[in-house]
């Protein structure tokens, strides 16, 4: 089934619509990065690297050593509060940074 929607799928958004794979554009552009090496790209993709690097540690440097966590991984869970509101939603921030590119993708 799996196999029959994605096809689906592609003959919809890329085949009849000519929509890009968006995360396929981003790995590639990743990749003429690393190889032109041009200063200003380069110097952002770095630092976007140090940034997941720093908030990496932070978040899961704790639970590594055994102390107690500073940010709750995977996400932030505010059903306890919401669930009287709208019982059965599920309603949680994410604090994992794959999740927040991956929206922005």
């Amino acid at each position: 089934m799996q196999l029959i929607l994605g096809y689906l799928a592609y003959q919809i958004y890329v085949v009849e619509e000519e929509l890009p794979f968006p995360r396929a554009k981003a790995k590639a552009e990743t990749v003429i990065t690393l190889v032109q090496r041009e200063p200003k790209k380069t110097r952002a993709m770095l630092m976007g690297f140090v940034i997941t690097f720093i908030y990496s540690l932070i978040a899961y440097g704790p639970y590594i050593l055994g102390m107690q966590r500073i940010i709750p991984i995977p996400f932030i869970d505010f059903t306890i509060w919401t669930e009287s509101y709208l019982p059965g939603a599920l309603i949680g921030i994410a604090t994992d940074f794959f999740s927040i590119f991956n929206g922005f993708i």
